[in-house]
């Protein structure tokens, strides 16, 4: 409901269309391209968001910063993003890029 009120609202500060039926056009191709249509792929897609989300929301509650299991080099959410959807390759254990290499 939000994004209506705020588009009335810039109806009535615009007279003229806030966007053109290019930009319309535009915008509209750009979301189309966008859409992940491979069933197999947009799961992995929502599980990987999940996972971030739930990732993210770990590490506000409790400040841990993930570590390699072999150097216990620190290593960034994205790295822990992927060791951990990554369980059959990795076990549930996280990574540095250097020591994913041998679990290929």
């Amino acid at each position: 409901m939000l994004p209506e009120i705020k588009l009335s609202v810039l109806k009535l500060q615009h007279q003229s269309p806030i966007f053109s039926d290019d930009d319309i056009l535009y915008m509209y191709n750009v979301l189309e391209e966008s859409n992940i249509s491979d069933q197999d792929i947009r799961k992995k897609h929502v599980e990987m968001l999940k996972t971030k989300a739930s990732i993210k929301a770990t590490n506000e509650s409790q400040i841990k910063v993930a570590t390699c299991m072999t150097c216990g080099r620190a290593v960034s959410g994205k790295v822990e993003v992927f060791c951990l959807l990554n369980k059959e390759r990795f076990k549930g254990s996280i990574y540095c890029y250097e020591h994913q290499k041998p679990h290929i």
